[in-house]
């Protein structure tokens, strides 16, 4: 049976870049496809059907609506949850094999019974040690989950508003609510406030879909 380890034991890093999740990379680039075919339905359809070109742009800005309410939806689920990078550390590197534990509440309970924030351990896990601490202070602040909350609505709000808008004026509007998302969700980054792999997922297809947008907007004086 391991023994329980002291306050004074060291402990080891937590790898901080980890992989981005296959699913979440297979879905995020098709979820790019109406933003493709939007941007070059713009293009090419004005010569072949003007009618069929305006929906093209009408369904591509119907679909940015509805991404720039996604997008704000990943940081109100982020704040129920109370994320923070870090905070699940012990469950995304080593799922098993715990060797000491000291409970803070309830030194005879098992861990896995406890809310993650209420005890530290010690696990082993593929020959190495690993040390976490989770307390009060691992979790985000009040003004970083108001900040989150906050920002999972406006977006949804924005984008409603555009689509009251001419063309023009909403596809602009479209475009600087993702813009102003993305810049969101890098300082969230900054603060911990998202996976770790999330902005390296999140920067291409910010980029090939405010291309798209900004690719119809430029067309639509001929639609």
């Amino acid at each position: 049976m391991p023994s329980t380890s002291t306050q004074d034991e060291s402990p080891a890093a937590v790898p901080e870049f980890g992989p981005i999740p296959l699913a979440a990379r297979l879905l995020g680039y098709a979820g790019l496809i109406p933003f493709i075919l939007g941007g070059v339905g713009a293009v090419v359809l004005p010569d072949i059907n003007m009618a069929n070109a305006g929906l093209a742009a009408f369904m591509q800005m119907t679909y940015a609506s509805s991404i720039a309410s996604f997008m704000g939806a990943v940081h109100w689920g982020l704040a129920l949850a109370e994320y923070k990078r870090g905070m699940h550390a012990f469950l995304d590197t080593v799922p098993h094999c715990v060797a000491a534990c000291r409970l803070n509440r309830a030194r005879d309970s098992n861990p896995h019974d406890l809310p993650l924030n209420d005890w530290n351990c010690i696990v082993r896990g593929g020959g190495t040690d690993r040390y976490l601490l989770l307390s009060d202070g691992a979790r985000p602040s009040k003004l970083a989950q108001f900040s989150r909350y906050g920002l999972g609505v406006l977006p949804a709000l924005g984008a409603w508003g555009s689509m009251a808008l001419a063309p023009e004026p909403g596809m602009m509007v479209l475009m600087v609510i993702m813009t102003g998302q993305f810049v969101f969700d890098a300082i969230a980054h900054e603060l911990k406030l998202v996976p770790s792999w999330y902005m390296r997922l999140r920067t291409p297809l910010t980029l090939i879909a405010l291309l798209s947008l900004g690719t119809t907007l430029m067309q639509l004086k001929y639609i």
